[in-house]
């Protein structure tokens, strides 16, 4: 019973998974299960849970937790985030994972079965390079990559973003011996697979996946795969002896350029193929005379600086949070420097007015004592000085404003004629002031 629910889309919507997932729909089925969206009912969060089929128990288990732990290891946007991995009594003990849900189409779905721009083919695969590049120096390799594990979605702001699926078949090349392989079995789909992938006891290295890149390359810019349409045994006849004739000869209108970059992708030796992802892609490009790859900081971002002969590899090349946030920190240092010499200068710059003050003031000599002349009662006042009218016509009136004629001494403020002068006080005896030196005591 359990198998007849588990091998199509029966799982019925609303059924919960594990005690935090609710079925919504069914999304589609493949080699290894069935896909479904479901909703965590802790957060509402819309996921995509993929349930493995019944008849790929035992082998098909190990490879679940193998696609797992690989998604978790490489930290890239290009590979599918990876959240949950369990075993479910609701699913008769049949392992899931649980992973982002996405919006968008594979590259299959996406061309058509047709051709893409080379523009487009580049862009993609430049995507696909940058998660193979951590993948690969993690000593993990894909081994199943073909158009329908690449996964065209959208970023916030619309750019396009792939993403690699289903990791489930990776071998962890560093750490793991045992084959997942049964007798008479081999992993991968034999349209995009490498020779070596069809002897379970070969090594199979990050090159395997550079020979699907080239491959991949052909279908999507040629719009057709490039072995001879035939029976699972033919195509492998085919792989096993590797590429005979050119893409310009499989209808590829490329040119000569493309067709040494396919052979030396696809080469039968291993070793004579491209050393890394990066550098395959980029030799791509330029084939196709697409300009080379530019550094970018995504957000979404978006700082470039050309990556073209620069003999750095591909993690080097690679923006870093670590790299923006040291010139970040490096910048904030220097403008704080900066500030501090300026603060530094102006405070010297005052002390030294300041001590030239002080200095100016100690070498003036004091000043001299102010003393009110007496005046005797006996004296006839001074004489007032000239006084001069000016008449100005405002309105209707007239104002009279007296002014000191430019030729007669300071004097006291003379005073209207029709205004009796006051008589002067008598005189005081004048006291000496003391002379004092202005900065002597205490400041």
């Amino acid at each position: 019973m359990v198998a007849a629910r588990m091998s199509s889309s029966s799982l019925e919507l609303g059924r919960e998974i594990a005690g935090r997932y609710r079925i919504v729909r069914f999304i589609g089925k493949g080699g290894m299960g069935s896909v479904y969206e479901v909703e965590h009912l802790h957060t509402g969060q819309h996921l995509a849970m993929k349930v493995l089929a019944s008849h790929q128990r035992g082998v098909s288990v190990e490879r679940f937790k193998r696609e797992a732990r690989a998604a978790s290891l490489i930290q890239s946007d290009h590979v599918v985030r990876v959240t949950d991995a369990d075993v479910a009594e609701e699913l008769g003990g049949a392992p899931f994972l649980v992973m982002e849900l996405l919006e968008g189409a594979d590259l299959e779905r996406v061309t058509g079965g047709g051709p893409a721009s080379r523009e487009d083919v580049v862009e993609w695969l430049r995507q696909v390079a940058r998660a193979l590049v951590k993948a690969h120096d993690a000593d993990m390799v894909h081994r199943d990559l073909k158009p329908e594990n690449l996964f065209l979605t959208r970023r916030d702001d619309g750019s396009p973003l792939v993403k690699i699926l289903d990791f489930g078949i990776a071998k962890m090349a560093a750490s793991e011996a045992r084959p997942l392989t049964q007798s008479g079995q081999f992993l991968g789909t034999p349209d995009y697979m490498a020779p070596e992938q069809t002897d379970a006891h070969a090594v199979v290295s990050r090159r395997a996946d550079l020979f699907a890149l080239g491959l991949i390359a052909f279908r999507l810019l040629v719009g057709r795969t490039y072995w001879n349409p035939g029976s699972l045994q033919q195509v492998v006849m085919q792989l096993l002896t590797g590429p005979k004739v050119p893409p310009s000869a499989r209808g590829s209108t490329l040119g000569a350029a493309f067709d040494a970059w396919f052979l030396r992708s696809c080469d039968l030796d291993p070793e004579k193929r491209f050393d890394s992802a990066f550098v395959q892609v980029e030799a791509l490009a330029e084939a196709l005379g697409i300009p080379p790859m530019t550094r970018t900081s995504v957000d979404s971002g978006s700082t470039r600086s050309s990556a073209s002969g620069s003999g750095l590899t591909p993690l080097e090349l690679a923006p870093t949070l670590d790299a923006s946030s040291h010139e970040l920190t490096t910048t904030i240092s220097r403008g704080k420097r900066r500030r501090l010499w300026y603060a530094l200068g102006a405070g010297a710059v005052g002390v030294v007015g300041l001590l030239a003050m002080l200095g100016q003031a100690r070498r003036s000599p004091p000043p001299e004592p102010s003393s009110r002349p007496s005046v005797s009662s006996s004296e006839p006042p001074p004489p007032a000085p000239a006084v001069s009218s000016r008449v100005e016509p405002i309105g209707a009136g007239v104002s009279v404003t007296p002014t000191l004629d430019a030729a007669s001494p300071a004097a006291p403020s003379a005073v209207s004629s029709t205004v009796p002068r006051r008589a002067p006080r008598p005189a005081t005896p004048s006291r000496p002031t003391p002379t004092k030196d202005p900065l002597a005591g205490p400041y």
